[in-house]
């Protein structure tokens, strides 16, 4: 979860009154914020020193230093961020929506075809197969409506938005987990390569969702769906189709007992 998320989360979570008060005067004074001292931004807030430290610890950076480096870098990429197209020079105001639409269209068709049914049944024998399911992902992309499924036949999952968190989860993985990784463009970094490591390490079978311009080691390879990036907010839903795709061959083959493949018996549900 990148740090305007965070700050939009707490400022919409009206039951930390305190948090909330705090989240408002940092977006009221975001492109400040990289420029001023710890002390400035308390008389700005009407606060102390300490109770900005504290609240840059609650979004989890290690103090205020960091936190307005990690701004400053969020706020000189946000041209980027919310880009919900490809960006044209001009864009004629009747077009927005044929263009849009045909993109969107377009994208999704290009990535079915590009999924080999068995791909998906691997991903989702793996899903059934396993005691734990973890997602590594910016985003749930739908992935709390699979909780449901799974909780009800017995599974822990667990879901892992920022990279510090994931790192703790992946501790708890087993050769009876299977790790979901979404890599979207953001995250395509060595810290993500080091939480491949890390679930490697500890047996796990990991199945990955990413660009095809994204370079994996050939073992992180075996268990993988790419997709054509568009840099823009489409990707992610491409991501929410797939994810979709993997909750409706999960119902078919183990709630309600549809589309078994060839060769394979009637199966209740996983143990």
């Amino acid at each position: 979860m990148d740090i305007l998320t965070k700050l939009i989360c707490v400022y919409n979570n009206k039951s930390e009154s305190a948090n909330s008060n705090l989240a408002k005067q940092f977006l009221a004074h975001l492109n400040e914020i990289p420029h001023i001292s710890i002390y400035e931004l308390a008389y700005i807030c009407y606060t102390s020193t300490t109770a900005i430290s504290r609240f840059v610890r609650r979004l989890e950076y290690e103090n205020f230093h960091q936190f307005k480096s990690v701004l400053s870098a969020t706020l000189n990429y946000y041209p980027q961020y919310n880009r919900k197209m490809p960006l044209l020079k001009t864009e004629p105001q009747e077009g927005i929506i044929s263009r849009y639409t045909g993109l969107l269209c377009n994208q999704l068709q290009n990535f079915s075809r590009g999924i080999p049914p068995e791909m998906l049944d691997r991903f989702v024998r793996e899903i059934a197969r396993a005691n734990q399911l973890i997602l590594v992902s910016p985003a749930s992309f739908g992935f709390d409506a699979f909780q449901y499924d799974l909780a009800v036949h017995g599974k822990c999952t667990l879901f892992s938005d920022n990279l510090t968190d994931s790192l703790e989860d992946l501790r708890q993985a087993g050769s009876n987990s299977f790790i979901l990784f979404f890599i979207t463009a953001e995250r395509e970094s060595r810290r993500m390569e080091t939480l491949l490591h890390a679930a490697k390490e500890r047996g796990a079978v990991i199945g990955i969702v990413s660009r095809e311009q994204f370079n994996l080691p050939g073992r992180y390879t075996d268990l993988r769906i790419s997709y054509e990036s568009t840099g823009s907010d489409m990707d992610d839903r491409l991501l929410t189709y797939w994810m979709d795709l993997l909750i409706i061959r999960y119902r078919q083959r183990f709630i309600d007992g549809l589309g078994m493949l060839e060769g394979e018996s009637s199966e209740q549900g996983p143990e």
